[in-house]
């Protein structure tokens, strides 16, 4: 499970500043220094804003940022207050939109899961989750582009240049077009040529012919989605989490459809998984153009260029990224595809039904958090340490104690709730794997602020280092601990793994960070304010 929120209470308004993680008390603490300079092709409201002294703005878009266009002397602190009160609103707007996305996907999981797990029997669902996860265990093949790609989105935003959001935007997508079709060049024929059925321990010999097509169709889905996933990562670096949501909620009700036409047609195996793999590219694609219409007719009609220098910064940036992907992908896939080998598709129901209803609760922490990690970037591009300092502390206070809280509910009450939500005994984990999927919750919610406040200030290389440190120790320690526990194992060689190798070292990069931040405020303060150009001490 990944890890980000937003410290707190939901906005009062559509309009009204946030009192939650990232809403500012206006005049607490001294104001950075202004925006960048902005870039000759951002345009406000309805075009260009004269540079004479005197000229009102325009009404800016939802997106453009302040200032597109010289606006006069003196106006910096005013001009802050304004980017302080914009940044709070989308992340508000974000939480919420978010909220009601997770809302909306649990319902639909509510439904789909006793649905799918009726029509498709204990282990085919077992196998449909372990291809689903071995395919998940390949994120990380994008090198880490994507999120390359979004901070250095957010940075643009942050400097209101238009021009170089597009480029990144058309860069970033060809690189990921390019990885993906090499993928399905090396992937479809060992999916369609290996035996994959007996790899997976499957026992029905009617499902098992069906493992390899079937595993190609989502590992088809994951190739293709790459170039379309761009779009995402635009509109959250962006800050236009709702767009996501928006997404979001439309995806899990195409999957819901897709999994009652599936039963209801009797479709085989091979076609139910191709049903439920579309409605993910088809929305990601739609998340991109919405992303793009909200910059205005103005970012459309710009020429996109292919970069050199964007492909080497995105890949510098990607090595980085690499590495916490690959372990997020190891812990949150490897688990149930080394249930399958060890144990059979059937020890994954249990697995996969609880792993749900843990994300579920996560996503309560995740969510709100979320929505900062392209705000710490922008925020950073202006210098607006003061921002970043006291939002980041908020949300460890609210992470903190979110985990601890969904965790023991987890414990307590998740034995009943699973046996209501699924109505099969075979679906309800141990009481020590309910324990040990608490534990994890907690920490990982524990460790949600940290991370996104690390991935939004670029600071990646004890993530990259622990990571791979993690996903190495889990691979080697999971099957004994699942031979010997079974599905409380699996969780275990997540958690231990993950807390041993993976915190020390987010901890020490957390420690210079915000040492490194502190000081940058500090000098910030201590410099004139003639010198500081525009903006005053809040």
């Amino acid at each position: 499970m990944s890890t980000p929120t937003s410290s707190g209470a939901e906005p009062q308004g559509g309009e009204t500043e946030p009192q939650g993680a990232g809403a500012e008390s206006q005049g607490a603490g001294a104001e950075p220094q202004g925006a960048a300079e902005r870039s000759s092709v951002s345009t406000s409201g309805d075009g260009a804003e004269s540079q004479g002294a005197g000229a009102e703005s325009t009404e800016r878009s939802s997106v453009s940022t302040l200032g597109d266009g010289a606006e006069p002397r003196g106006c910096g602190a005013e001009r802050l207050s304004a980017t302080r009160q914009r940044r709070n609103r989308l992340i508000a707007l974000a939480t919420l939109s978010g909220s009601a996305a997770r809302v909306v996907t649990l319902g639909v999981h509510l439904v789909q899961l006793p649905v799918a797990l009726h029509y498709l029997g204990t282990e085919a669902f077992g196998l449909w989750m372990t291809l689903v996860g071995t395919v998940q265990l390949l994120s990380f093949a994008d090198l880490g582009l994507g999120l390359g790609l979004q901070n250095k989105i957010s940075a643009a935003f942050g400097r209101d240049d238009q021009q170089a959001i597009r480029d990144l935007l058309y860069t970033g997508r060809r690189l990921l077009a390019q990885i993906g079709l090499a993928l399905l060049a090396l992937g479809l024929p060992l999916c369609l040529l290996l035996p994959w059925g007996s790899y997976f321990n499957v026992q029905n010999h009617a499902l098992a012919p069906q493992t390899g097509p079937a595993l190609a169709v989502v590992f088809a889905g994951f190739a293709l989605g790459l170039p379309l996933m761009a779009g995402v990562r635009f509109a959250t670096g962006l800050q236009l989490g709702w767009v996501n949501g928006l997404g979001t909620c439309v995806t899990s009700a195409l999957t819901l459809l897709a999994v009652f036409l599936g039963g209801a047609l009797r479709v085989p195996f091979t076609a139910f998984v191709a049903m439920t793999v579309a409605p993910t590219l088809l929305v990601n694609w739609g998340v991109g153009l919405m992303a793009a219409r909200s910059l205005g007719p103005i970012f459309s009609q710009l020429r996109p260029v292919y970069r050199a220098d964007i492909v080497g910064d995105l890949r510098r940036q990607g090595v980085l990224f690499l590495m916490p992907q690959l372990s997020t992908s190891a812990l949150a896939a490897a688990p149930a595809v080394m249930l399958s080998s060890v144990l059979g598709p059937a020890a994954v129901t249990p697995f996969s039904v609880c792993y749900r209803l843990g994300t579920a609760a996560f996503s309560l922490i995740f969510i709100p958090v979320n929505s900062l990690w392209p705000a710490y970037a922008e925020a950073q591009s202006r210098g607006d340490h003061a921002w970043i300092l006291r939002t980041f502390k908020r949300s460890l206070l609210y992470t903190t104690s979110m985990g601890l809280l969904t965790g023991a509910g987890l414990v307590l009450v998740g034995e009943p709730l699973i046996l209501l939500w699924t109505r099969q005994e075979a679906a309800v984990p141990t009481p020590g794997a309910l324990l040990a999927f608490g534990a994890w919750i907690a920490v990982t919610g524990t460790f949600a602020s940290i991370i996104v406040f690390l991935n939004g200030s670029g600071i990646l290389k004890g993530q990259a280092l622990g990571g791979a440190l993690a996903a190495l120790a889990m691979v080697l320690c999971t099957p004994p601990l699942i031979a010997w526990l079974g599905v409380t194992g699996a969780v275990l060689g997540m958690l231990l793994s993950w807390m041993a190798l993976s915190c020390p070292l987010m901890l020490r990069d957390l420690r210079r960070a915000l040492r490194r931040a502190q000081e940058s405020h500090a000098e910030h303060l201590a410099r004139p304010a003639a010198a500081r150009g525009d903006a005053e001490a809040s």
